[in-house]
């Protein structure tokens, strides 16, 4: 019988150990009979790995890494064929690692994400951040197949990742992009549910969506041809318009959490508006000569290690075990 896994989790952790712990803990049997293994990915500025023997890997990375490029570091050290992404923001529900394993039994599917439900108790502040991250995700969701991935609960066939990933990291938009010009559509797995469990402070809710528009406005600039890029431009101020027309109608399908949604739309619309801003910049630099766009596709797999082996960053990768 094989020692190799069935499921590698990597976990993209920006918020603290103490975080981490409640996330691995919530993984449960399956990680304590080797069924899963589990890398944690984190900027040493950020997170001090907790020293107490074994368990799982620990990548202290160099300070500044983004999701992205903590979900990358994460993929080249797992050894298992399904690799799931998560961050220690979230706890995952009981039998989430079994709902993935199940899933991948087929041999076509490359991608697929789980729901992300609120944990409580829960501020205004961090309902609004959740709305405007993870309302795609709620459940109910009526059908099987899906056009996005959750960033904090999605899995991925390893050697598929390796067609997606830059040589920047692993953006969960871009994966879903290259599937579907493949003729690939991810699914939605109802029974791979997280709960989100960070709380934020106003100052962190505001950067972070601004900074995360800004990416995904580069990403977009990328693609396309340029008219496209151009029209894309022109029409920034209508980014905020779009936002918000999707996670109302998102909101009315699920049927779910108008209270908090009422009670949380000025917040709600003031990240909305910090994201499209930095959609909009990120966009217009994209278009800028001096950008330089992220390598793709077959140039970027060069850049890569394979699945397993050490990475060129400079990493601690000491074995050791946050206490659960």
């Amino acid at each position: 019988m094989s020692d190799r896994p069935l499921l590698s989790v990597v976990i993209a952790a920006t918020d603290s150990a103490q975080a981490v712990a409640r996330c691995v803990a919530s993984l449960g049997a399956p990680m304590a009979d080797g069924r899963v293994e589990v890398i944690v990915t984190a900027a040493r500025d950020r997170i001090n790995p907790q020293r107490s023997g074994h368990g799982f890997t620990w990548l202290a990375v160099e300070p500044g890494m983004g999701l992205a490029e903590l979900r990358r570091l994460g993929l080249e050290r797992s050894t298992a064929e399904i690799v799931a992404f998560i961050e220690d923001s979230c706890v995952v529900s009981p039998g989430w690692a079994e709902a993935w394993v199940s899933t991948f039994s087929r041999p076509w599917l490359l991608a697929a994400t789980g729901p992300v439900e609120h944990g409580t108790p829960a501020s205004v502040l961090d309902w609004a951040v959740f709305f405007c991250e993870y309302a795609p995700f709620l459940l109910p969701h009526r059908n099987e197949t899906t056009t996005r991935l959750a960033g904090n609960n999605f899995a991925i066939r390893g050697n598929a990742l390796w067609e997606s990933a830059d040589s920047n990291g692993i953006h969960e938009s871009l994966v879903v992009l290259d599937l579907t010009r493949s003729g690939r559509v991810p699914v939605f797995v109802s029974e791979a549910l997280v709960w989100h469990t960070r709380h934020f402070t106003l100052r962190e809710a505001v950067r972070d969506r601004l900074r995360f528009g800004l990416d995904y406005g580069r990403l977009q600039a990328c693609e396309g041809h340029d008219a496209r890029r151009l029209l894309a431009i022109a029409l920034g101020p209508l980014i905020l318009l779009a936002q918000a027309g999707r996670l109302v109608s998102t909101l009315v399908a699920k049927r779910r959490h108008w209270g908090q949604f009422v009670e949380t739309l000025p917040i709600t619309l003031a990240l909305l508006t910090a994201w499209s801003v930095g959609e909009w910049l990120g966009r217009l630099h994209g278009l800028l000569p001096t950008a330089g766009c992220r390598r793709r596709g077959k140039a970027a797999r060069t850049a890569l290690p394979t699945p397993g082996r050490a990475v060129s960053r400079p990493v601690d990768c000491r074995p050791v075990q946050v206490h659960v």
